[in-house]
């Protein structure tokens, strides 16, 4: 939202682009690059903003580029940071709320950053996440609303979310929770790397894009504990992945 214009951004991985959409005219508005080597042709580019920076995870060139977001849904390219994972993955998730910049790498490692100027800058706290030693690497990525807990849900082969404390104003090691499937052997709940907290924070709703099934688990939103609430029946009719679960 911005006082011009509402707006949607979208990347596409083979251009390096970032479209400008107006939502009122339902045109395009521009696109936009970041810098001559920015990329995203291995695994797409990433997208978080808030009021006043749109940030761009580069897959190909292991780079975020910040954008500052101007009237009428334009976007102006400030500069790239370098973002590689500890065992060399991109960036393969983000997550904004307030000052923290929250990113999940594709080799299970985890790292946030402070943008308070703008620029992302590390918080030092780069780390393997709870579930790297099983090879469940997190890929979703949710804040809630204070900034005191970061979500990430996992690619693995069972529903695993894990839970980092931010309130010291950097990622504490995470805590690995594990979530049984509907309970019938034909349909298992696996690759949970998609997550989302409900507005009013008491559930996480997971999907799983390899198993074909939504979850959903109760959320404490004052001590990050995350219990199993229900899981849907399989999914048949598609493969879900982050497009189909919106809040």
């Amino acid at each position: 939202h911005d006082p011009s214009a509402q707006c949607i951004y979208a990347s596409d991985a083979g251009s390096g682009d970032i479209s400008a959409i107006n939502i009122q005219s339902q045109q395009s508005v521009g696109t936009f690059r970041g810098s001559s080597t920015d990329s995203g042709t291995s695994n797409g580019i990433g997208l978080v903003l808030n009021q006043n920076y749109l940030y761009a995870g580069y897959t190909t060139s292991y780079t975020i580029a910040t954008f500052a977001i101007g009237a009428g849904c334009q976007l102006s390219f400030l500069g790239d940071v370098p973002a590689a994972g500890l065992n060399g993955g991109w960036v393969g998730g983000m997550g904004l709320r307030g000052n923290i910049l929250v990113v999940a790498y594709g080799d299970g490692s985890i790292q946030s950053f402070n943008v308070a100027n703008g620029l992302p800058v590390s918080n030092d706290d780069e780390q393997n996440s709870a579930g790297f030693s099983n090879s469940y690497f997190p890929e979703g990525v949710d804040i809630t609303q204070d900034g005191h807990f970061a979500i990430f849900g996992d690619a693995a082969i069972q529903t695993t979310i894990e839970v980092a404390d931010l309130s010291s104003g950097k990622l504490a090691p995470p805590v690995l929770y594990t979530l049984p499937g509907n309970g019938t052997a034909t349909v298992q709940s696996y690759n949970s790397a998609s997550v989302w907290l409900s507005p009013d924070e008491s559930l996480l709703y997971v999907g799983s894009s390899q198993g074909n099934v939504i979850s959903a688990a109760f959320f404490n939103k004052t001590n990050g504990h995350v219990s199993f609430g229900c899981s849907s029946p399989d999914r048949k009719s598609t493969r879900l992945n982050s497009s189909h679960i919106t809040i």
